[in-house]
């Protein structure tokens, strides 16, 4: 029924699916469980196997104080409970002022069972994943680390992107993580991880896998960009090439200037608003490279108005992300998912046009699309709070590629 051809390209995009899937399938496990901290604490009772807790459920929170920072005495402070994941449209327990914008400080407390020989002796892995703004960290009292600068006002605070880890020796069987934050500038607003805490064993293969896939992914974009462009210069006339290499360059861009884990480390000097403002502006130029691309595979059955909307709309939104600060330009982050959206529906119609009118490659081209279009419907969702599963875009990505 199927030539061998066929059946290859099958092969490949359900291997690359699963891939994709055992990538995300950790995170998804650990976001969406059960919650385990109650009250900003958690008691981790004795155990033989490897420790990997995802912190999740309630956190202490102390709106509008820095604990450490300002010395401030925690036994006179009466804390709010905020569940960790968090996103804005989710109230904090006894915390009618909290706001999208202000500072604060988050703490959580984990105690160990007195006679687990581990907990005293054994070294553990945090993980600080993205905390939107700039934030503060201290362990056991300990300043450990923070990402930009902290402050009580706009000005006076520094944005960061960073993922980072730290390596922690309970104390008395007992760690506590006290997080300071400060955000005037990011809309999100929003933990959409919670903090790690995992013994050496866990942590040594969760980093490795999860750098591995990512310079996995990156790799192939980066192969399939050089390869396309070699191609386009060797034959000008099919500039199919180009803009296909134009559109993974800009989705490994994009994953460049925010990816996770050891990619926040290595574009850590480069200014927080520049890289916001490039991961923003990045969305309309994918639609816009993409669109040319259909475009020139289907050049009768999609529309010419359509590329010149996008091209205006990429302009535009590049110049305005440019120009205004990023509590301004990350309101609008709903425009480009909207036109994102949009836009999918258009192109499935351009290629189920192209179907019924046998166009070469339009069948095969069909099934990358709908692969990388739900794996955008999911990003706008992880984006907005509404799941905790990761990001999926370049994965799906990956597989229409």
């Amino acid at each position: 029924m199927f030539s061998n051809a066929t059946k290859k390209r099958f092969l490949l995009i359900t291997f690359l699916l699963g891939t994709g899937l055992l990538a995300t399938s950790t995170l998804a496990a650990e976001n969406q469980g059960p919650q385990l901290l109650t009250g900003g604490q958690i008691h981790l009772p004795q155990h033989d196997q490897p420790l990997s807790v995802s912190l999740k459920g309630e956190w202490e929170l102390y709106w509008g104080s820095f604990l450490y920072t300002d010395a401030m005495n925690i036994q006179a402070l009466r804390p709010c409970l905020i569940s960790i994941p968090h996103t804005p449209s989710q109230s904090a327990s006894n915390c009618p002022q909290i706001e999208r914008y202000g500072y604060g400080t988050l703490r959580a407390s984990i105690f160990f069972d007195s006679n687990e020989s581990q907990s005293a002796n054994n070294t553990y892995f945090l993980r600080i994943p993205d905390i939107p703004g700039a934030w503060r960290i201290w362990i056991n009292g300990e300043l450990r680390g923070s990402a930009g600068r902290i402050g009580k006002t706009r000005r006076a605070t520094k944005p960061q992107y960073l993922i980072e880890f730290f390596e922690i020796t309970p104390v008395d069987s007992r760690i506590e993580i006290v997080i300071e934050f400060a955000n005037f500038h990011d809309y999100r607003a929003s933990i959409t991880q919670p903090p790690t805490l995992s013994s050496r064993r866990p942590f040594e293969i969760s980093f490795f896998y999860n750098n591995f896939f990512l310079m996995l992914i990156n790799g192939a974009f980066l192969f399939l960009f050089v390869y396309f462009m070699i191609l386009y210069i060797l034959d000008r006339s099919y500039k199919e090439n180009l803009y296909f290499a134009l559109f993974v360059f800009c989705l490994l861009f994009r994953q460049i200037i925010m990816g996770q884990e050891m990619m926040s480390i290595v574009m850590h000097p480069i200014p927080w608003r520049v890289k916001f403002a490039i991961w923003h502006i990045m969305i309309p130029m994918q639609l816009l490279t993409f669109n040319n691309f259909i475009h020139s595979l289907f050049p009768r059955e999609s529309r010419p108005e359509v590329g010149r909307g996008l091209f205006w709309f990429a302009m535009v939104y590049a110049v305005f992300c440019l120009v205004t600060p990023a509590s301004i330009f990350a309101r609008t982050l709903s425009i480009p998912q909207a036109v994102a959206v949009i836009y999918g529906i258009y192109v499935h119609v351009v290629i189920i046009m192209a179907i019924i009118r046998q166009r070469d490659r339009a069948w095969i081209l069909i099934l990358g699309s709908l692969v990388m279009f739900a794996a955008v419907i999911h990003d706008i969702a992880f984006s907005r709070g509404l799941v905790q599963t990761g990001r999926l875009l370049n994965v799906g990505a990956l597989v229409f590629v």
